[in-house]
């Protein structure tokens, strides 16, 4: 080997070993600021985590063999649920699953939601306080959907 080979070798070694150490001071740099965001992370997720609710009341009946069930639900955070159902006859004459329900939350801003419900035939249906309401159909045009439903189906397609 000539001197200058050796001298490139001894060059090239060097540059390893410096990459090397570089390396590994990265390494234990990105080690140790790896484990600081896993504290913090867990800190943070520590404290904002909240205490789950209590269920103070829990009552069930059903379902009965004609299909009837009633079921309630309280929390110690002021989160109500009750709901009851069964078979009731549709508009067809045939037996329909209908549910009657209501439930309450409080809101984050302070106010408490009340809802009711039922769900049949229908669909699904809701009341309260605080569901937006459609305006009410003009009164003409309430008489021409009125008109229309006294006419049978078109067959002109």
């Amino acid at each position: 080997m000539t001197d200058a080979n050796a001298i490139e070798v001894d060059h090239l070694i060097t540059l390893v070993e410096q990459r090397l150490v570089l390396w590994d001071k990265t390494s234990e740099e990105y080690k140790n600021k790896n484990i600081k965001e896993r504290i913090i992370l867990t800190v943070i997720a520590m404290t904002s985590c909240q205490k789950d609710d209590e269920i103070i009341r829990q009552d069930f009946d059903g379902p009965h063999e004609d299909g009837s069930y009633r079921w309630a639900l309280q929390t110690s955070g002021g989160i109500y649920h009750e709901q009851k159902g069964g078979l009731e006859p549709n508009s067809a004459g045939e037996p329909s699953l209908l549910v009657q329900g209501q439930y309450q939350y409080t809101a984050p801003d302070g106010q408490v939601i009340n809802v009711l419900y039922t769900a049949g035939e229908n669909g699904f249906e809701a009341r309260g306080d605080h569901i937006p309401t459609p305006p009410p159909i003009p009164v003409a045009i309430q008489r021409a959907l009125d008109y229309l439903a006294t006419k049978p189906p078109s067959t002109d397609y």
